[in-house]
């Protein structure tokens, strides 16, 4: 498995398109999301409470709620969700976001925030636009 973000207590970790969430502790495993294509990226709340995998769009778990789905083919939050995306990057964004860079060699670059208390997705604007350039890892937005 390849580790994509780690805490105090947690691993987020893939082997190949299946991401699990992984205790420290007792090695324990729970399957957090399946992506098209292996995930590039994820993210584990300040206080683990929430967990985020990024790749062929967006999926965001906690204990309580479970598994959501954001610009997927089949999204788990409702009808309204943008169209299905390959995510280039995410980051956290004080006090409970996660800003979410939609491919920006695509004609769908965008960026998006995704307000983890209340699930709300938000645009934040179109682009950047690298359609013209060559592939970088590092975006920043």
């Amino acid at each position: 498995m390849k580790l994509l973000a780690e805490s105090a207590n947690y691993l987020i970790c893939h082997d190949f398109e299946q991401a699990y969430l992984v205790r420290k502790t007792s090695g324990s495993r729970t399957e957090i999301g399946r992506h098209y294509g292996d995930p590039v990226a994820a993210l584990i709340g300040p206080d683990e409470s929430w967990f985020v995998t990024a790749g062929e769009g967006i999926v965001y778990f906690d204990f309580k709620q479970g598994m959501r789905s954001f610009f997927r083919e089949s999204n788990t939050h409702g009808d309204d969700q943008p169209a299905p995306a390959f995510v280039h990057a995410i980051r956290f964004e004080p006090p409970a976001a996660v800003r979410i860079l939609i491919d920006p060699w695509s004609p769908c670059a965008s960026v998006w925030s995704l307000d983890v208390r209340t699930l709300q997705l938000v645009k934040i604007q179109d682009g950047p636009s690298l359609a013209d350039q060559p592939y970088r890892e590092d975006v920043a937005f």
